[in-house]
């Protein structure tokens, strides 16, 4: 919603409503609320905030568009998080966490749950982690002129967080 001269600006569809500019006192009779959850309109104002179901609707219809121009995607690629393989992640957190420099060696005889509780400690600087390596991945190996897979014409990604915390990506390429 965006405030415009003493009036809210609900992002409707103009053909369910007319192109009725909707004011904070209408919005708060229970009627204006009913037609606008009756015609989804409500949940256009958040087409724009990432993660909201108008936004992956958006994101869908703009993955299809892609195809539709382009083909079928040729590859599909689900990369996880390893944060308790990644060395240099761990003495990160360590540093971070308890404050306390380690060496490789001392993170390959940590144990299981000293390595989950750094992990679980800093969840922030894990999922920046794994999108600082994934941008890696795709500039550096995707993009580069070694072409791994061919000549990259388009990608789409989506990041996914499981219930753990740990980031995933699902790519077609």
């Amino acid at each position: 919603m965006q405030a415009v001269t003493g009036k809210v600006n609900v992002a409707v569809r103009k053909h369910k409503t007319g192109g009725h500019v909707y004011t904070a006192g209408e919005l708060r009779s229970a009627d204006s609320i009913n037609n606008l959850v009756k015609f989804d309109d409500g949940y256009r104002v958040l087409k724009d905030l990432r993660g909201s179901p108008p936004y992956w609707e958006k994101a869908k219809r703009d993955l299809f568009a892609m195809i539709r121009q382009l083909g079928a995607a040729q590859l599909f690629l689900t990369l996880s998080a390893a944060e308790n393989r990644w060395v240099h992640l761990l003495k990160i957190l360590s540093e971070i966490v308890d404050n306390v420099t380690l060496t490789d060696e001392q993170v390959d005889q940590m144990t299981w749950s000293h390595k989950c509780r750094l992990i679980s400690s800093d969840p922030v600087t894990c999922a920046r982690h794994f999108d600082y390596s994934i941008q890696h991945y795709f500039n550096d190996f995707l993009k580069s002129a070694v072409s791994p897979f061919g000549q990259l014409k388009d990608f789409w990604y989506r990041v996914e967080f499981q219930h753990r915390g740990s980031p995933h990506l699902h790519c077609l390429l």
